[in-house]
């Protein structure tokens, strides 16, 4: 099996696939959906580009450092379990004191797709990514699987909207 297999856009260059991103203006925090590693993550919009040339900088002073990730941690040496089997569309949800992030894990192995929202660190405090975040609200179907397109997003009424879609 050679890496190109995984998906037609990688023998194309696109290795990563970043398929969605969402900014937090309070956080001033910007998460990515990084669809071929199966992670989101956290960058920090206010580091300048000088800054993000090195590891200091920025409202979380990282640099140009991801400030957390998380989804699939063999992606970084680590044994902790997969989360995600490929997502799509990250948001933010504003839960009064802190916030936590919405996704669509299109779950391509167990061919059932979820949408998923986890609680976020504290991005001030020295995270480890080691510590995955907490889930805190889970939806599937077993009519519900899409290997390829999915969002999901709270409602201004607390519903949850999940969208799942092919190509075009």
């Amino acid at each position: 099996n050679s890496t190109s297999d995984l998906h037609q856009f990688i023998s194309q260059g696109d290795i990563m696939h970043a398929n969605g991103l969402s900014y937090n203006q309070e956080l001033d925090v910007i998460a990515v959906s990084v669809n071929f590693y199966s992670e989101v993550w956290f960058i920090d919009h206010s580091t300048t580009t000088e800054q993000a040339k090195t590891s200091n900088g920025g409202n979380y002073n990282k640099g140009g450092d991801l400030i957390y990730r998380f989804g699939n941690p063999s992606t970084y040496g680590s044994v902790n379990q997969q989360i995600f089997d490929f997502n799509h569309h990250p948001s933010f949800i504003n839960n009064g004191s802190n916030f936590s992030l919405l996704i669509f894990n299109n779950n391509n192995k167990a061919g059932i797709s979820k949408a998923m929202e986890f609680s976020l660190p504290n991005f001030n405090e020295i995270i480890d990514f080691e510590t995955n975040p907490n889930l805190i609200f889970e939806y599937s179907n077993e009519d519900m699987y899409f290997p390829r397109v999915g969002g999901a997003v709270r409602l201004p009424n607390g519903n949850t909207l999940i969208c799942e879609g092919d190509y075009g």
